[in-house]
């Protein structure tokens, strides 16, 4: 996940991947504190379980009993104003313009008036049940059982105002004492209408109390705070999302010192919060108040009609924008408008697992959408979601991926798909292995080695074709890399491994082999070995399209048509074997930094990698160098990669 400052943008029509892609991503992810909408309770059901590892408090607004638990939270959205409080005459005429928010239409409509009394009302009812003394509880249930009385009754209560201790409350007296029954009728209408949310048993109990602390949002305490609301209520009970987001964004506003990690408000259906005054603030003001705005919206014309005057500003102020899911003419019009990618043809060719992605102003690119249910990075993060049991085990298992990204094209000679993400490298393998480190084993040396494979049949092992070749690993204490290889087949057929004097490690394509040999053997990265263990890591961690190729020099490529001589002269000026540019120090221990060249699929690369002490390797950077070109490709080599069980039998890891 993004690490930088500024907000978040996202286009994409409902299904086309932003709960797998964005969502659930950033909360396996993002270790600060999140306030998230979450109309299903998936979000919850999914990640609630890597939120608490990640050492945060799990809150869950869940009135209508959504998701399948009984550690639901209640929120008392008055504890935002304190009556001790200088500013509390602010924060309750905060609230009431929450609870009558709406569409953009609603400030230019006939009804401004009625609105506006209706809101004014509310603000002196709220006054009332927080101040009075006979007043016993003070929630929005009980505001809206106040306004609901007869208009006698209001006004009789009205006149206990006058004595009230409030002065801004002696202030409206005259709101419910002087008009006609008519006029007050209709302030008591509007009033009524924009709380007519507020009803039901299960509602009234989550209003009745907090157990939400507000100041811990203030501070930036780890606290994740999941916001459910179903998508047949979004519309109906839209007042309640918009005291949640609205509430929430006012504390934040109060803080007079940035939290050490910022808070991440992940709001789904932006939409349906109407136009909401502290969503506008909080993305195009408050960026120095340590919070991170990530919304997402169907279309751009969402966005369009209700912030007719300003959309443009809040765009602007979204230092990541994405799009992806665009369907028809129009969607992709407003895509290339606002992207400035392309074209109409060109978004709508996207794959279903592309978005058009800009990061800071720069060229907007084509990248991967991430997918939690198999990419990596998020294997045993996640829980299932309750809506999709029936997912194969198929769905749930670790694929790699290119995340990549092209301009339109010509951008370069050859169009290239380029590698942007660390995860990326933990999970493929450079080749070819460098012939010089590797030694033949002959005698019982190299039966010593079959047999620690797991290899008996002596046919197989008798066979002068089988070898088994050794390369020696100086940052591994007495163990050694080993290639068992059968030239009886064209391509040779190769099984790597790690053998240790007491055991061994099968390189089977996976990372986590590596990563379990990091731990269990000490690791001894110096800047003379360094670049050779980058090699290492690489070359025995595959990717599901194939390899990462770290080049000495031009000359490795394997060409299925011979390039133009003066092409081939032009690469060889730019591919030189890896650079180690830098070591710097940190409480992890010594990182180094080194820049090579590579292939990938069908295109050549410059990249920066990063080592870190404890063996951790992740892609800094990378460029296009050249694509599409008339190389082998890598997958046809990975069939000749694999494992032999006892008898000498081969199956391929790909």
């Amino acid at each position: 996940m993004d690490t930088g400052e500024g907000h978040l943008f996202t286009v994409a029509p409902t299904g086309a991947g932003k709960g797998t892609g964005c969502i659930v991503p950033a909360l396996l992810r993002y270790a600060g504190p999140i306030i998230v909408v979450d109309p299903k309770g998936e979000n919850y059901a999914v990640t609630a379980r890597r939120r608490r590892e990640l050492g945060q408090e799990v809150i869950l607004l869940d009135p209508f009993e959504i998701v399948d638990t009984q550690q639901r939270h209640r929120f008392n959205p008055l504890d935002l104003a304190d009556p001790r409080s200088d500013r509390f005459v602010e924060d309750v005429a905060t609230l009431s313009g929450l609870a009558t928010s709406g569409n953009a239409q609603n400030y230019h409509s006939k009804d401004l008036f009625w609105r506006e009394m209706g809101k004014t009302l509310i603000t002196a009812v709220i006054l009332d049940i927080m101040t009075m003394p006979d007043s016993e509880v003070a929630t929005l249930s009980a505001v809206r059982q106040f306004i609901n009385s007869p208009l006698e009754v209001l006004r009789e209560r009205s006149k206990k105002w006058q004595e009230a201790e409030h002065q801004e409350l002696r202030r409206l007296v005259g709101m419910l004492s002087n008009p006609a029954d008519e006029t007050l009728g209709g302030y008591v209408a509007f009033a009524m209408h924009q709380l007519d949310f507020i009803k039901g048993k299960q509602l009234e109990e989550h209003l009745s109390a907090s157990d939400l602390d507000l100041n811990k949002v203030l501070d930036g305490a780890p606290l994740t705070i999941y916001l459910v609301l179903p998508p047949d209520k979004l519309e109906s009970h839209a007042g309640l999302l918009r005291l949640w987001i609205g509430t929430l964004v006012s504390v934040i506003t109060r803080r007079r010192k940035i939290p050490a990690k910022s808070t991440l408000m992940l709001i789904d259906e932006a939409a349906q919060l109407g136009e909401l005054r502290e969503l506008r603030q909080a993305i195009t003001l408050l960026r120095g108040y340590g919070v991170r705005v990530w919304t997402f919206w169907q279309d751009m014309s969402q966005l369009q009609n209700l912030y007719a005057h300003d959309w443009e500003t809040i765009l602007n102020n979204c230092r990541i924008q994405q799009y992806f899911g665009a369907t028809t003419a129009i969607a992709a019009d407003a895509v290339v408008e606002a992207s400035g990618y392309g074209s109409r043809d060109s978004v709508l060719d996207l794959e279903r697992d592309e978005m058009i992605l800009n990061i800071a102003g720069d060229e907007a690119i084509v990248a991967r959408t991430p997918n939690y249910l198999y990419d990596p990075p998020f294997q045993s993060q996640f829980d299932s979601n309750p809506y999709y049991l029936n997912r194969t085990a198929a769905e749930y298992t670790p694929r790699t991926r290119p995340v990549y990204r092209k301009t339109e094209p010509p951008a370069v000679r050859h169009r290239a798909r380029t590698v942007r993400q660390a995860m990326i490298l933990a999970n493929r393998i450079f080749h070819p292995v460098p012939v010089k480190n590797w030694v033949v084993l002959e005698g019982e040396e190299r039966l010593k080695r079959l047999k620690q494979a797991g290899i008996v049949d002596e046919q197989f092992v008798g066979n002068n074709a089988v070898s088994v070749r050794v390369c020696e690993l100086p940052f591994y204490a007495g163990c050694n890399w080993y290639d068992i290889q059968d030239a009886r087949s064209s391509p040779n057929l190769h099984a790597y491994y790690v053998m240790c004097p007491e055991d061994s490690y099968f390189l089977n394509g996976n990372s986590a082999v590596i990563h379990e040999l990091n731990e269990k053997k000490k690791l001894l990265l110096n800047i003379g070995n360094v670049r050779f263990y980058l090699e290492f890591f690489s070359t025995n961690v595959h990717g599901e399209s194939g390899r990462f190729l770290i080049l000495d020099s031009a000359d490795e490529l394997e060409w299925k048509e011979p390039p133009e001589e003066s092409f081939l002269d032009d690469l060889r000026l730019k591919i030189a074997p890896p650079r180690l540019k830098s070591t710097f120090n940190s409480e992890k221990g010594t990182t180094y930094l080194i820049e090579a060249e590579l292939v990938y699929e069908n295109g050549i690369f410059s990249a920066g990698f990063r080592v870190e002490e404890d063996g951790t390797v992740s892609m800094e950077a990378d460029a296009v160098l050249a694509g599409d070109l008339p190389m082998v490709q890598d997958l046809e080599r990975l069939r000749f990669i694999g494992e032999f069980d006892e008898a000498g039998k081969f199956t391929a890891l790909k």
